[in-house]
């Protein structure tokens, strides 16, 4: 733990590439977790971090080098966040169940916020340092993996959530071509509107938090320097101000014509990747979980006026207006006051088609006209348990609860006896993921295999999906009318007016 992969992201080092650490000659004791990037802790709402913090992990079955010829399939771990919060710690992203599958597991910190996504249309500010972050962390898997025990030609990258979107990244990306074999997205995309903003906006709320932090000038030479003198601590306060609206920082379009070849990750668009089949095919998994959207469920029913509060939510992540604003207009304040009831139910849906179902569906379509030599294996999570990562007061299979299936979540009081139906799906679930990286299959046909009660299809001509739960079945495509109508929204404005465009911002400033 704690093996550092970049030097510091420090001084004028901040918001640009990252810089692969140096060879040391000494033993480094790596049993200690690197220190969290600066951010607001989700759980106790203080400040934590530091800006030394591009560290990874590697969690292997095997402490002895052994030959080539045994080296253990590896899966990399990139979390989620919102492109706002997240790292790699062992109390709610512990290996155990994936060690048990003799996979080996590898989880690293990258930058987030506006240390990590600041976009000013300038060479020393071109927007994704997380994501090069990544990229580094995987070049670093590649190249040291071996001494490990982990083959470096049979790497599965996976994430939840912003993870999820960044993993799509990497799949669309020229740079992080022949740094993995597969990957696996859940509950995100790069289609997905929360997961990408337009150089425009993002420029927008890089000047702005200039004008947040005291910076009154134009200049934006004056305004990156005066950026790195600010602490971390304040740009972090900063950041969260409601002025800069949700997510305010998240991955763009960088300017390829102010910056060398090298230093830029994404210079295209992601709709228009996957329309013209400009990426790397692999074989993939991807899916969301049934209901995503009851992470908002206290949001919304805290608010003084659920109502608005669900169109601005709305508004302010994806830049929709119109039609979704009359679909909301007919879900009344009395509706909400009642729980449970159908009209929040239909909200919660709602939600959960905008931000989550019809981008990932969307995704699975286009890459499914280029992906021929590669299986997709679609899927909604769908089981539902008491034990809950996110405990809410409607039933259901919420974003995150992924996690706990997956991960030895510490704060989850889960049973300890192995029967019980939750240690059941959990050992299936990890099994689906941990195969899918062993074999390019989450459900191959071994003769001592008995944890599957049905065979997961490729999705790529069919579209089936399959629906995890305590008993799985295959599925035809599980959309509704709903979904179909906010994908073609999705491809009728994504690649001009919300997501693309020029990275030329004109007379943007708005000091």
């Amino acid at each position: 733990m704690g093996i550092p992969y970049a030097k510091p992201p420090l001084g004028h080092l901040r918001f640009k590439p990252p810089v692969p650490v140096g060879s040391w000659r000494r033993t480094l004791a790596a049993v200690k977790e690197g220190d969290a990037c600066p951010q607001i802790d989700l759980f106790t709402n203080e400040y934590i971090g530091n800006e030394d913090c591009l560290y990874l992990n590697v969690f292997t079955p095997q402490t002895k080098f052994r030959p080539r010829s045994t080296l253990k399939p590896v899966m990399t771990w990139i979390y989620g966040g919102s492109f706002m919060l997240g790292y790699s710690n062992m109390s709610l992203y512990g290996p155990d169940f994936f060690i048990e599958e003799d996979v080996v597991l590898v989880s690293f910190n990258y930058r987030i916020g506006a240390l990590g996504f600041l976009s000013l249309n300038h060479s020393d500010a071109l927007g994704n340092g997380g994501l090069k972050d990544q990229n580094l962390a995987l070049r670093w898997v590649r190249n040291n993996i071996a001494a490990f025990g982990g083959d470096p030609n049979q790497v599965t990258i996976f994430g939840q959530s912003a993870g999820a979107a960044s993993v799509g990244l990497h799949v669309l990306s020229e740079k992080s071509r022949g740094l993995f074999k597969q990957s696996i997205l859940m509950s995100g995309s790069p289609l997905c509107q929360w997961a990408f903003h337009s150089p425009r906006k993002a420029r927008m709320n890089s000047e702005r938090l200039g004008h947040l932090l005291g910076h009154k000038a134009t200049n934006t030479d004056d305004l990156v320097e005066f950026l790195y003198q600010i602490p971390a601590r304040d740009i972090v306060h900063a950041m969260m101000k409601v002025d800069l609206g949700l997510l305010p920082y998240r991955p763009t379009i960088e300017n390829s014509e102010i910056a060398p070849e090298e230093s830029t990750f994404l210079i295209k668009c992601p709709i228009e990747k996957y329309l013209s089949g400009n990426y790397t095919p692999n074989s993939m998994m991807l899916g969301y979980t049934h209901d995503e959207s009851l992470l908002f469920f206290e949001y919304i029913r805290g608010a003084p006026n659920p109502t608005e509060t669900t169109r601005k939510l709305i508004r302010e992540v994806t830049g929709i207006n119109g039609v979704w604003d009359k679909i909301l207009a007919n879900l009344t304040e009395e509706a909400m006051e009642s729980i449970p009831n159908p009209y929040l139910e239909d909200l919660l849906k709602i939600i959960t088609n905008i931000f989550f179902a019809a981008p990932i569906d969307l995704t699975q379509k286009l890459l499914s006209k280029w992906n021929h030599d590669h299986p997709i294996y679609y899927y909604r999570l769908s089981y539902q348990s008491k034990y809950s990562y996110l405990k809410t007061k409607i039933q259901g299979t919420a974003h995150t609860d992924d996690i706990g299936f997956l991960f030895n979540v510490k704060e989850m009081i889960t049973p300890t006896d192995l029967n019980d139906p939750f240690n059941v799906f959990r050992k299936k679930m990890v099994s689906l993921w941990a195969n899918f990286a062993k074999y390019g299959n989450p459900t191959p046909k071994l003769s001592n295999d008995n944890v599957f009660d049905v065979t997961w299809l490729d999705s790529t001509n069919s579209g089936m999906q399959l629906e995890i739960n305590e008993t799985s079945v295959m599925k035809q495509r599980l959309v509704d009318k709903l979904t179909e109508v906010y994908e073609n929204h999705l491809l009728t404005v994504s690649p001009t007016k919300y997501s693309c465009g020029s990275t030329s911002t004109g007379s943007l400033s708005i000091f």
